[in-house]
């Protein structure tokens, strides 16, 4: 789509530039027909043409494909937040198996999204495949491309409205830009003398208007296919976002809880409240502590 896309972009733009010039051009100074003022200028706008329509279509083509890599980078990078967080949530748990963690997390975490438990599943497949025990970029990649596969028929399409417009303005853009081109260059060729015009070839009038209107009907689907893909990635990219900023809070309380209680358990223990009676081997572990000093006290005292 991107090819096609590029092309059609510019043959509209070198033919809205090149053509309406030899026209005024040769209309102001009344070349003569079949000429060789005529023949000299009608070369140049052809070479302003091509001047004019290959920088148009690869940097038309790199924007669109820029474009492309920008949508797909977001939705893996949700993905990827979305790994980070559960592998951060299984170093938590004290599991020593990652593949029985991921299969048991989503029936233990509350409030996890339907539309993301297939991933998990592809996730699993695609690390058994790769004989990997910790996902890596690749298989994130990988398991990521298969599970938008797998449920693009299951999200709600774009709007009706939003669809009607994208494929009006691709059909629109696609006609008028090679009806509009085959326009110019048969007033170029008329004007060299080579050919009448339309009137003398009815075919080819019928031809030219006939390859328009399919390649519009081909350019506005695929505009439409490509609009409801990006709609469809951007839905499932909301949902990661608002569910990571969730879990990445939880797992941050989860963690502070844990370290709270570890320095609780290590005062209890090394430095018990007054009144509590020390066991025969806390008497043996709390003299040896206290016996310390820290190190800043040492350096004061020297």
């Amino acid at each position: 789509m991107a090819v096609s896309k590029s092309l059609f972009a510019s043959l509209g733009t070198g033919a809205g530039v090149a053509w309406p010039l030899f026209g005024i051009v040769s209309s102001a100074l009344s070349l003569a027909i079949g000429g060789l003022s005529v023949v000299g200028f009608g070369a140049a706008c052809a070479l302003l043409f091509l001047i004019i329509g290959l920088p148009v279509f690869y940097f038309s083509y790199r924007q669109e494909k820029q474009q492309q890599e920008q949508l797909e980078a977001k939705f893996v990078k949700g993905i990827e937040e979305l790994v980070d967080t559960l592998y951060a949530a299984f170093i938590l748990s004290g599991d020593s198996d990652y593949v029985k963690f991921v299969q048991r997390w989503p029936r233990k975490k509350n409030g996890f999204p339907k539309l993301l438990e297939p991933f998990l599943s592809m996730l699993i497949s695609k690390m058994n495949d790769s004989g990997t025990k910790v996902p890596d970029q690749h298989v994130i990649r990988l398991a990521a491309k298969h599970y938008f596969a797998a449920i693009e028929t299951m999200l709600p399409a774009p709007p009706a409205k939003k669809l009607a417009q994208t494929a009006f303005l691709s059909f629109v853009g696609t006609f008028g830009s090679i009806a509009g081109c085959s326009a110019g260059m048969m007033g170029v060729i008329s004007s060299l003398g080579i050919m009448a015009g339309f009137g003398a070839v009815p075919l080819l009038a019928a031809i030219i208007l006939s390859t328009s209107i399919i390649c519009g009907i081909y350019a506005a689907t695929h505009a439409m296919a490509s609009e409801t893909v990006g709609w469809k990635k951007t839905q499932v990219r909301q949902q990661l976002k608002s569910f990571n900023r969730t879990f990445s809070m939880d797992i941050l309380v989860e963690s502070r809880l844990k370290e709270e209680q570890h320095e609780s358990v290590s005062c209890t223990l090394f430095y018990p409240k007054p009144g509590h009676t020390l066991s025969s081997s806390e008497q043996r572990v709390v003299p040896s502590i206290r016996s310390k000093k820290p190190a800043a006290s040492n350096f004061l005292q020297n």
